[in-house]
Order: C-alpha cells, then sequence, then structure tokens
C-alpha cells in the first residue's frame, strides 16, 4: 500500500483496463523485481491489451520505488512519464487559476481518494490476469 500511496494511486485503483489490473499488483510485482515496464507487464499482464493507457501508472509506481527505467532498445516504444496534477509549477496554477481551473480543489480532492481505506476484493470479483 505504501508504495501505491508514493505513486499517489489508490492500491484498489485499476490502472490497466484491458486486463483489470489494479496498482497493488503492479506494486507487487516491482516488490518482487520488476525493475521495467516489460518486466510489470510479464507478472502482472498489465500493458498486454491496448499498451497505452496503463504506462502511466506503472512509470510512476516504478518511480516511487527508486527505479528509473529506460526504454529497451530494439522494443516497442514508450514514452517517459507525464506530469500529474501535483506536479504543477505554482507559476502554471496562477496563470490558468482565473480561467476557472481548480488545481488546489483537484489536489484536495485525488488526496482523499488516494487515502481512502482499502475496501478488499467483493465476493464474485475475478481478477483477469
Amino acid at each position: 500500500q505504501d508504495l501505491c500511496r508514493r505513486a499517489k494511486l489508490h492500491p484498489e485503483q485499476i490502472i490497466c483496463y484491458c486486463t483489470a489490473t489494479r496498482a497493488e499488483e503492479v506494486a507487487a510485482a516491482i516488490l518482487q523485481g520488476a525493475k521495467s515496464p516489460e518486466e510489470v507487464s510479464f507478472l502482472t499482464g498489465a500493458r498486454t491489451g491496448c499498451k497505452v493507457e496503463c504506462i502511466q501508472p506503472i512509470l510512476r509506481l516504478l518511480e516511487a520505488a527508486g527505479i528509473k527505467p529506460e526504454p529497451p532498445k530494439d522494443g516497442w516504444q514508450w514514452y517517459g512519464r507525464t506530469v500529474t496534477v501535483w506536479e504543477i509549477p505554482e507559476e502554471v496554477k496562477r496563470k490558468y487559476a482565473s480561467r476557472g481551473f481548480y488545481f488546489e480543489e483537484d489536489i484536495k480532492l485525488l488526496d482523499r481518494v488516494v487515502a481512502a481505506p482499502v475496501q478488499g476484493r467483493r465476493e464474485g470479483h475475478a481478477s483477469a490476469n
């Protein structure tokens, strides 16, 4: 749970919709030794569908574990991590505040989501791994 929360993800948050892989599953793979998105994919099944949407949370979890993976040579291309709401520079927040952006409110809401108690899997839920 700690690794997920450091990555600003709720442990039960689905991060790969193609395989229904949760943040806690990717965190477990990293704690078991996965050091790249490819190794995470091998252990969890994440990134084996569209290969697009889940790369960002996987990179965030790897970074939260102190791992800075590099794209593999002669492998499939993947992009670096994008900025999250927590990393938006103050000058950007000030610039767009008058245009209807509510960065601080968004951060407060997302912090509450990340910090929410873990509920556990419901009966009848099957993991898609």
